[in-house]
């Protein structure tokens, strides 16, 4: 996602180079990935611990 993104927005498309906002946006974009992936480890084991303790529906 992020190359297509950036393969976009190359100065030979454009004619210009990126602006100022859209750098910081890819930027926000790629830290907020990172972000996810680094808490991936937390966020399956907080589903598993949630997962484990769900109310059954009588049937």
């Amino acid at each position: 996602m992020i190359k297509k993104w950036l393969s976009y927005r190359e100065r030979a498309l454009l004619g210009r180079d990126l602006k100022p906002e859209e750098a910081r946006y890819v930027t926000e974009v790629v830290r907020r990935i990172a972000a996810l992936v680094l808490m991936q480890p937390e966020l399956d084991a907080n589903y598993e611990r949630v997962k484990a303790d769900v109310w059954e529906w009588e049937k």
